[in-house]
C-alpha cells in the first residue's frame, strides 16, 4: 500500500474509465464554478482534524453531493476527451479544456514538430535575441575599431552601451538555460520525461535543488553532485554559472589608445631636390665647401636628418597611392675594406727608432714610428686620404655593384691609416684601408613627423647615369646607339652630347612615379604625352658590352638630373679640396692609457673625424662616409644649391581611439554556442518523447495537478533511489498549455492552522 502525498486532482481520478460519447458544448454552459466550489468543500476528516480546516462553503454537503460532483466531472472529462484530439486546433483554447485521456499519437510529423517548437517558442525567441545581441556587439566593435571614441553625451558612452548589451545578453541566455534545467527536473524524476511504471524514486528535496539551481549561484553548485553524470544538465548549470562573467569579458574587449586622424584643410610639406643646376653657372664655392665640411665634421655626431619639415600639428604623414614613397636627388656611398691590399716594409733609424711603411697599389703610403725620446718610449700614427677617378687596380676585392656605381662617381676615395694596438713591448700599429665611391643618386624615403621630429626611412637608391640622347638624331634607333657605342670611345659620345642641344645631364627616372592621379612606370611611360626622350648609359663592366642603354620617353615630373657642369665641379671640389690630405698624431707615450684619439690634419681639420685612435677600423670609417653622404644630401634638399621643391602630406590630429580585442568576445560567444546546442538537444529530445508527455520545463503546475503521482517508497521516505513505483495508470498527461488553461479556471483555497497570538 502506497500513501498519496496529496490528491487535488479528484477531477482527473473521477473520469479515468469514462468512455461516453458526449456532444461537445461550450464551457460557459457548464457550471464549472459550482463544481470547483463543491470540490473545495470536500475535505477529508483526517486533514481537517490535523490542520483545523475552516470550511467556507455549505457545511451540509454529504455523500450525495460528492456523488453529484463526481458525475459532473466525469461528464466534463468525457466531453473534453472526445474534443481534445480533433477540435483543439480549430477552436478557441479559452472555450474548451483538454483533460487527461488516452495518449494521442501524432502520425503527422510536421504537426508533431510544430507542437514541440511551439512549446519551446519563447526559449527559441530568447536565444535568437541573444544571438542578435552578440552580433550587435561584434558589429559595434568593428564599426568603431581604430576610430575616434564616439561622443554621445555625458550619460552614455561606448563602454556603457556594451555593458547594457552584455547584461541583456546574459538575461536572455539565463532565461533559456533556466528552462532547460527545469525540463531536466522532469527527466531526473522520470525516464527521459516519460511517465512509466519503472521511473526511479528520488529524494523529494531534489525538487527544491532544481528550483534553487535556476535561482542563483549557490543553488546551481549544490545541484552539481546530483546530475554529475547528466552531460546536458551539467552543461546547462555551467553555462548558468559562467554567464556571470559575460560583462567582465565584454568590457575587456574594448579599450582605448592614442591615435591620429588627418585634419581637413591643413597640410604639411617636405623639401626635395629634383634638379641640381646652379643659376647662370655660378658655382657657390664657400657655400658648397661649408656644406661638405659640416657634413663630414658636424657639430653634433647625431646622424639624424637636419631636414626641416613643415608640420603645424607636430604629427604628420606623407602618404599617397604609392605608399608614401617620395624621391630626392642626393649622394650615395659604397665602401669596401681594402686592408688586404696593404703591403709593408720596416727598418730601423739612426737613433734605434723603428719605422714601418704601409703601401697600397695606387701608391698611397703612410709610415708608423716607434722610438725613445727623453727616455720615454713613444709612437706616432698617420692617416692619409686621397681620391682618384678610378678604383684601385685590383678589382677582386670590390663587389660588382660598387664597380658599376664607380663608373659615374663624383669621387673614388681611399683612406689609409694606422691604429695603435697593445702597450709596452706588445705595442704595434694595425693598418687599415678603406676605399669608397661617392656617386650622385636618386634617394627614396618613407617619412613621417612624430612629436615634432622627422623620421625618414630609406626605401631605395638609383645611381644617376649620363643621358646621351643629344648625341644622336631624333630618329635614331636602339640599334644605332649600340653600333655607335661599339665603334667610338665614350668620351667622344660625351663631347657630341655637350656640343648639341641642351647638353649633357646625369639623370635617373623615378618608377613608379605619381603625376596627378596617374601612376607611371617603365612599362607605360613611353605613352606619356609631351614627355622627354632619354638615352641613359648604364655601366655593366662584367657583361658582353661595358654599357647598356635605357631608351624611353618619360614624364618631366619623373626625371631627376644634375647638369654636367655641376657634376664636374662637384667631382673636382670633393676630390681635390675635401678628401685630399695627410694627418699625423705626433709623438705619444706608449704608457699613456687610454691612447689619444686626436690627430693633426693641418688645414683639413674635418678629416680628423675619420680617425678614432684604437677604435679606428674599416667599419668605423665606412660608417663615417655613409653619414657624410646622408648629411650632404639633406643639406642639398634644404637649398644649398638653389630653391628646393616640395612634397606634401597631411597634418594629423592626436586623439583617443577605440582599441578592439576580439579574443575577449570568445567567452560570450562560447556560452551562446553552448546554449544553442543545449536548446537544440532539448527540443530534439522533446520531439522524440512528446507522446509520453512531461514537457513541462520549469512550471510548478505539474506538482499541483499530479501530486498524487509523487509517491513515497514503500509508504515511507527511505531516501534511496530505486525503480519501484506505485503508478499503474496509463493515461495521457496534460500538456503545459492545457494545465495553464485549466489553472485559469480553477479556484483553490489553502487550508492550514491559524496560529493564535498569545497575549
Amino acid at each position: 500500500m502506497h500513501q498519496v502525498l496529496s490528491n487535488p486532482n479528484v477531477l482527473a481520478a473521477s473520469a479515468r474509465n469514462s468512455d461516453q460519447d458526449v456532444v461537445p458544448i461550450p464551457l460557459d454552459d457548464l457550471d464549472i464554478a459550482d463544481g470547483v466550489s463543491e470540490f473545495s468543500a470536500v475535505q477529508s476528516d483526517q486533514s481537517c482534524a490535523e490542520y483545523g480546516c475552516r470550511n467556507t462553503t455549505d457545511p451540509s454537503i454529504d455523500a450525495s453531493s460528492v456523488s453529484e460532483l463526481l458525475r459532473k466531472s466525469s461528464n466534463l472529462r468525457t466531453l473534453l476527451q472526445s474534443q481534445g484530439s480533433s477540435n483543439t486546433s480549430e477552436k478557441d483554447p479559452e472555450q474548451y479544456h483538454s483533460v487527461p485521456g488516452k495518449v494521442p499519437h501524432y502520425h503527422d510529423t510536421p504537426r508533431k514538430t510544430l507542437h514541440v517548437l511551439f512549446t519551446w517558442r519563447w526559449e527559441i525567441v530568447n536565444l535568437s535575441i541573444a544571438i542578435g545581441l552578440l552580433g550587435a556587439m561584434y558589429g559595434i566593435l568593428r564599426r568603431y575599431e581604430d576610430q575616434r571614441v564616439p561622443n554621445w553625451g555625458p550619460n552614455i558612452n561606448l563602454n556603457t552601451l556594451l555593458a547594457i548589451l552584455a547584461t541583456a545578453l546574459r538575461i536572455f541566455l539565463i532565461f533559456v538555460v533556466v528552462e532547460i534545467i527545469g525540463q531536466a527536473k522532469w527527466n531526473y524524476f522520470a525516464s527521459n520525461a516519460q511517465s512509466t511504471r519503472d521511473n526511479p524514486t528520488r529524494r523529494l528535496i531534489k525538487v527544491d535543488h532544481f528550483d534553487q539551481a535556476s535561482r542563483g549561484f549557490v543553488g546551481a553548485v549544490r545541484l552539481i553532485p546530483s546530475i554529475i553524470t547528466d552531460t546536458t544538465t551539467l552543461s546547462a548549470i555551467l553555462v548558468l554559472l559562467f554567464s556571470s562573467g559575460i560583462g567582465t569579458f565584454t568590457q575587456q574587449a574594448i579599450q582605448t589608445r592614442i591615435c591620429q586622424f588627418p585634419l581637413k584643410g591643413i597640410s604639411s610639406s617636405l623639401p626635395v631636390l629634383q634638379n641640381i643646376t646652379p643659376p647662370s653657372n655660378i658655382i657657390p664655392d664657400d657655400t658648397l665647401q661649408a656644406a661638405m665640411i659640416s657634413a663630414l665634421a658636424p657639430e653634433s655626431e647625431e646622424i639624424g636628418s637636419p631636414v626641416s619639415a613643415d608640420c603645424p600639428t607636430g604629427n604628420c604623414t606623407f602618404t599617397n597611392s604609392m605608399g608614401g614613397v617620395y624621391s630626392t636627388l642626393g649622394f650615395c656611398s659604397y665602401c669596401a675594406d681594402t686592408t688586404s691590399l696593404i703591403s709593408s716594409i720596416s727598418w730601423t733609424g739612426l737613433y734605434s727608432e723603428s719605422y714601418t711603411k704601409y703601401s697600397l697599389p695606387n701608391r698611397m703610403e703612410i709610415t708608423a714610428r716607434i722610438g725613445v725620446y727623453d727616455d720615454i718610449s713613444q709612437y706616432s700614427s698617420q692617416l692619409l686620404v686621397g681620391s682618384g677617378s678610378k678604383l684601385l687596380g685590383n678589382w677582386n676585392v670590390f663587389e660588382l655593384e660598387m664597380i658599376t656605381s664607380s663608373q659615374w662617381s663624383i669621387a673614388n676615395i681611399t683612406i689609409l691609416a694606422t691604429s695603435p694596438r697593445g702597450s709596452g713591448n706588445a705595442y704595434h700599429e694595425e693598418p687599415v684601408a678603406v676605399t669608397c665611391t661617392i656617386y650622385p643618386c636618386l634617394r627614396s624615403y618613407n617619412a613621417s613627423v612624430v612629436n615634432g621630429k622627422l623620421r625618414e626611412s630609406p626605401a631605395g637608391t638609383i645611381p644617376l647615369a649620363p643621358n646621351i640622347v643629344t648625341a644622336f638624331p631624333p630618329n635614331a634607333t636602339i640599334q644605332d646607339v649600340y653600333r655607335e657605342i661599339d665603334t667610338i670611345r665614350i668620351d667622344e659620345l660625351f663631347y657630341k652630347a655637350l656640343a648639341t642641344g641642351p647638353g649633357l645631364y646625369y639623370q635617373a627616372v623615378q618608377s613608379p612615379c605619381l603625376v596627378g592621379d596617374t601612376i607611371w612606370t617603365t612599362a607605360n611611360m613611353s605613352s606619356v604625352a609631351g614627355g622627354q626622350r632619354i638615352l641613359l648609359l648604364h655601366a655593366t663592366p662584367n657583361e658582353t658590352r661595358p654599357f647598356t642603354v635605357e631608351f624611353n620617353t618619360v614624364p618631366i615630373e619623373c626625371l631627376y638630373a644634375i647638369d654636367n657642369a655641376m657634376y664636374q665641379y662637384l667631382s673636382y671640389f670633393m676630390g681635390g679640396n675635401v678628401f685630399n690630405d695627410t694627418c699625423d698624431t705626433g709623438w705619444n707615450s706608449l704608457q699613456e692609457e687610454p691612447k689619444p684619439t686626436k690627430i693633426d690634419c693641418h688645414g683639413s681639420f674635418w678629416l680628423a673625424k675619420l680617425y678614432s685612435g684604437v677604435d679606428t677600423t674599416a667599419t668605423s670609417i665606412m660608417n663615417r662616409m655613409e653619414a657624410f653622404t646622408d648629411r650632404l644630401s639633406n643639406k642639398l634638399r634644404m637649398g644649398v644649391l638653389g630653391e628646393p621643391d616640395f612634397v606634401y602630406g597631411q597634418a594629423l590630429e592626436t586623439t583617443v581611439c577605440t582599441a578592439v580585442y576580439n579574443k575577449w568576445l570568445l567567452f560570450p560567444t562560447i556560452l551562446v554556442a553552448a546554449t544553442s546546442v543545449l536548446l537544440a538537444w532539448s527540443v530534439l529530445r522533446s520531439w522524440r518523447y512528446q507522446d509520453h508527455g512531461m514537457l513541462w520545463k520549469s512550471s510548478i503546475l505539474p506538482f499541483l495537478f499530479y501530486s498524487d503521482r509523487f509517491e513515497l517508497q514503500n509508504c515511507e521516505d527511505t531516501g534511496g533511489d530505486t525503480t519501484v513505483s506505485c503508478c499503474t495508470e496509463e493515461e495521457r498527461l496534460l500538456t503545459l498549455s492545457e494545465m495553464e488553461l485549466e489553472a485559469r479556471h480553477r479556484m483553490v483555497q489553502f487550508c492550514g492552522t491559524v496560529r493564535q497570538e498569545v497575549a
